[in-house]
């Protein structure tokens, strides 16, 4: 199995909020005006999230990252198909 999130429902939060979640390093942060690309890794996957423009993380920053249980798609790895509910 696979599991998937759209990058606009991951919810970031800084350290100092304290929360569940994982810790993540910022590889990158991509600006594009009213958003911002974060660019991280959960061990060796890449995950890509889509953050408001007010929040903005430094490169090397720490920053929590929680993926709300109703926004996971889950996915066979063999076919690549979404597995319904």
């Amino acid at each position: 199995m696979t599991l998937g999130i759209r990058p606009e429902h991951i919810k970031v939060e800084s350290l100092t909020e304290h929360g569940d979640g994982m810790i993540i390093e910022v590889d990158a942060v991509e600006m594009l005006g009213a958003d911002n690309i974060i660019h991280g890794k959960i061990g060796a996957q890449p995950l890509v999230i889509r953050a408001a423009q007010l929040n903005c993380p430094k490169v090397g920053e720490l920053i929590r990252v929680t993926l709300p249980a109703q926004d996971l798609q889950y996915f066979d790895i063999t076919s690549g198909q979404r597995l319904d509910d």
